[in-house]
């Protein structure tokens, strides 16, 4: 029987595309956008008498990357507006504000420079295990850090978590005493990262 020739062309050309397709696709970076309503950045801390801890609520930033060639192609930074910081206490966070000058640094800020991956998943519902490197700004200072985090992906989003220790020495930040209370140098910042694929 004779393929007619329209239905043999179709069979021909339709794997190439196919093909070359898929092929472009796993070349190009994509991007993922960070918004605050998915993410969250806690931070804990302790003074004289007890501890204490607080969120961001104002979060924004993205990541992108070639999926099958993360650790040379990778890229992003993410962004915490300082007066979206809370406590859920009016004087400790007026503090807090004067301490980290907002009026004059009004965003910490933290651009990736290197990630790498240290374990793959083991199925689709794994997630990575990755070394972030980058460098973090507040209140005026710079700083190149790196920590481990756990990252999910799939097409169409991006899960990042990790847990990071910091001096606020290391920052130039004093925190003032209040009421015989003064809040101790280090701090833990939690964040978990939901990025979305534009």
């Amino acid at each position: 029987m004779k393929i007619p020739e329209k239905v043999f062309n179709t069979l021909f050309f339709l794997p190439i595309v196919i093909f070359l397709a898929s092929q472009a696709y796993a070349g190009e970076p994509v991007k993922f956008t960070f918004t605050s309503p998915e993410s969250k950045v806690v931070f804990e801390g302790s003074s004289t008498f007890h501890d204490f801890d607080g969120k961001a609520s104002e979060i924004s930033g993205f990541a992108e990357g070639d999926i099958e060639n993360l650790e040379d192609t990778s890229k992003g930074t993410f962004e915490v507006k300082v007066v979206s910081m809370t406590t859920n206490h009016e004087k400790r966070d007026s503090n807090m504000m004067e301490d980290m000058a907002e009026k004059l640094f009004p965003v910490i800020s933290f651009n990736l420079t290197r990630i790498a991956i240290l374990k793959k998943p083991a199925s689709e519902s794994d997630h990575y295990l990755v070394k972030i490197s980058g460098e973090l700004a507040m209140h005026g200072v710079k700083k190149d850090i790196a920590f481990p985090a756990t990252m999910s992906l799939s097409d169409k989003a991006i899960n990042l978590k990790a847990s990071v220790p910091l001096s606020l020495k290391d920052f130039d930040i004093k925190p003032r005493t209040f009421l015989f209370m003064s809040v101790k140098d280090q701090i833990k910042v939690d964040f978990d990262l939901t990025g979305v694929r534009i």
